[in-house]
């Protein structure tokens, strides 16, 4: 069955909130080598990631040299599930947390 509702498709796997993150963690826009990296992910894998999360709006992707990729902080959706993640300890964002190299 494929996913019906928008929060569905954006979080389809483990993979995806890996992604989702990762990101959150990072703060500055990352590049896929970079974010691949840290995710455990291979590059193909983590290419159809990030397109279904751009599809659904909570990745941005900037036109750099390479290509660099942000969460979408308009979001709404996005940011009530980062207040969860934060909530549940999952995500370390805070002040003061020195931040991973991304690239």
């Amino acid at each position: 069955m494929a996913p019906r509702h928008p929060l569905e498709q954006a979080l389809k796997t483990y993979q995806h909130i890996r992604v989702v993150k990762t990101l959150a963690e990072h703060g500055k826009p990352a590049t896929k080598y970079a974010l691949a990296k840290f995710t455990g992910l291979s590059i193909q894998r983590l290419e159809k990631i990030l397109q279904e999360l751009i599809t659904q709006r909570w990745v941005r992707k900037h036109p750099t040299t390479p290509p660099k990729y942000s969460l979408n902080k308009e979001n709404q959706t996005l940011g009530k599930f980062l207040t969860f993640l934060s909530e549940a300890n999952y995500l370390t964002v805070c002040e003061g947390v020195e931040e991973r190299k991304l690239g």
